[in-house]
């Protein structure tokens, strides 16, 4: 590096400026809090010249035809197709922390693939890097269905609560939540239809039915409503009307 460059100077000039193109560099050089190998090294490098040279660190731009900066990038790729080995014997430690949990993650995902468990799962989510990738909050609605843990009458046979796994559809297929969600057809509901357990002659029954049911109740037409009358035994407004006119105008 240029500072290890300027130790190595019999004679030093009072003053030294270090253009540098990366001004990511540059800002870990001057704070002190970051912890890079490299940075703090430079660091401490200035320390012990600061005594007898005056050290200043610029930023240039990158690939912007500047003489010395085209020359050092050609060193630079000199230097490495020579050199294969890394320089330095530590990392920085967000560096770190991203290759432990990538680690971490291939360990989690072969164990995962491995087992037999989870067979219903691996449907949906065939490896950890896929839910990973996904933006799923899990709930208690998607965990039974992810897991097949739920009213499920496959579930519920296994648990002993019912006596068959089967579906009710045509195809008879055992009952599982990708069976319910990709295979058996939602049947259509009608609005026409609905169901009378009672005999439509009991009135009594039928308003118990329809306040279990939460159904409007049944109003009388509305010509009764207004008039407060039996609409069949009301006559029609065109027969009032000729009540009124005398018997020789009617006739």
């Amino acid at each position: 590096m240029a500072v290890e460059w300027i130790q190595r100077q019999r004679q030093k000039s009072p003053s030294y400026a270090i253009n540098v193109d990366s001004k990511t560099a540059v800002l870990a050089i001057a704070n002190k809090r970051k912890t890079h190998p490299l940075a703090v090294a430079i660091r401490k490098k200035i320390i012990e010249l600061r005594t007898s040279t005056s050290l200043t660190f610029h930023w240039v731009k990158a690939h912007a035809g500047l003489r010395g900066n085209e020359r050092a990038d050609y060193l630079a790729r000199t230097a490495v197709s020579y050199n294969t080995t890394i320089a330095y014997n530590a990392i920085p430690l967000n560096r770190g922390k991203q290759l432990l949990e990538e680690h971490y993650i291939e360990i989690w995902n072969a164990t995962y693939i491995d087992c037999t468990n989870a067979s219903h799962t691996k449907q949906f989510i065939p490896t950890i890097p896929r839910r990973l990738s996904l933006s799923l909050w899990p709930n208690f609605t998607l965990t039974h269905f992810l897991t097949n843990h739920g009213k499920f009458r496959s579930y519920l046979h296994k648990m002993k609560k019912t006596s068959s796994p089967t579906c009710n559809c045509p195809e008879r297929a055992v009952q599982t939540s990708s069976h319910l969600m990709t295979v058996q057809p939602i049947p259509k509901q009608s609005s026409r239809s609905t169901a009378q357990p009672y005999p439509a002659s009991d009135p009594k029954a039928s308003h118990t039915h329809r306040q279990r049911l939460k159904l409007p109740q049944q109003h009388p037409p509305l010509a009764s409503r207004i008039t407060g009358r039996n609409a069949s035994s009301t006559a029609t407004p065109l027969q009032r009307h000729d009540n009124n006119v005398p018997q020789h105008l009617s006739n």
